[in-house]
């Protein structure tokens, strides 16, 4: 259970991305930069937990639609980080994005809507994969010191 949920959040962590924003303007590279996980709501049975060590995790999307990650989980008391990559698309429909992630190829793409908050400095993605729990990952990019 425990592997499933670090390739949910780390999955989640590619998957997050899309350019709906309240405002109505939109752009496709709205996305592009990179955010931090914030938040994982209704996460289920998953039981998980955002705290000083995932809070660290985080996904630079670039422009030419690939995407960096670095996930940190706690691995018997140690906050142990790992990296990958992987690629973006804007999928069909205003706000809805859809992700290849080449380390859970057997997922196939994962779509999802992201809804941008008013100043653009915080999104809230719903997997469509885990509609059922009504799951979302919220992301944000680190505010200047």
């Amino acid at each position: 259970m425990k592997k499933f949920f670090v390739l949910f959040v780390s999955m989640i962590v590619f998957t997050a991305c899309s350019d709906d924003d309240d405002s109505g303007v939109e752009g496709e590279n709205d996305i592009v930069g990179r955010w931090y996980l914030a938040e994982v709501n209704n996460s289920g049975s998953l039981d998980y937990e955002v705290n000083d060590c995932t809070s660290q995790s985080y996904i630079d999307f670039m422009a030419n639609n690939t995407a960096d990650s670095m996930f940190y989980s706690e691995v018997e008391g140690e906050c142990v980080a790992s990296e990958d990559s992987g690629t973006w698309e804007k999928a069909s429909g205003d706000s809805r994005y859809t992700f290849l992630l080449p380390f859970a190829e057997e997922l196939g793409p994962l779509t999802g809507e992201v809804r941008f908050n008013e100043e653009m400095d915080r999104f809230t993605f719903y997997p469509d994969f885990f509609t059922s729990l009504g799951t979302n990952i919220v992301f944000e990019k680190p505010r200047p010191l």
